[in-house]
């Protein structure tokens, strides 16, 4: 299964997240999956409010088996609370999940 975890900068009311809450997160996708690519990316929503939101955005890419599936969709879950959070999106097989 192609997974690709989108960790944005900042948080729902536009300050930075905490780079060590960042870096905790992908150590522990690291963990679950054995490693990952890292690539950059400038990401645009819309929110509750109906304004454009653009910031800068991590992805990281990996592979990983089914089996693991529940614990990468934890672990976005987790990074939600932590990073304050509106939604956070993943790709599992090219398929946009958001949680």
């Amino acid at each position: 299964m192609k997974v690709k975890f989108y960790y944005p900068n900042r948080d729902k009311i536009g300050d930075l997240v905490n780079p060590d809450t960042i870096k905790d997160f992908k150590i522990r996708l690291v963990k679950i999956t054995g490693g990952a690519t890292e690539y950059k990316a400038k990401g645009y929503y819309i929110n509750n409010r109906g304004m454009l939101i653009e910031e800068s955005t991590d992805i990281l890419e990996t592979n990983a088996t089914v089996f693991v599936k529940d614990k990468i969709l934890s672990l976005a879950r987790d990074f939600k609370i932590e990073a304050s959070q509106e939604s956070v999106m993943l790709e599992l097989d090219e398929e946009a999940i958001f949680i």
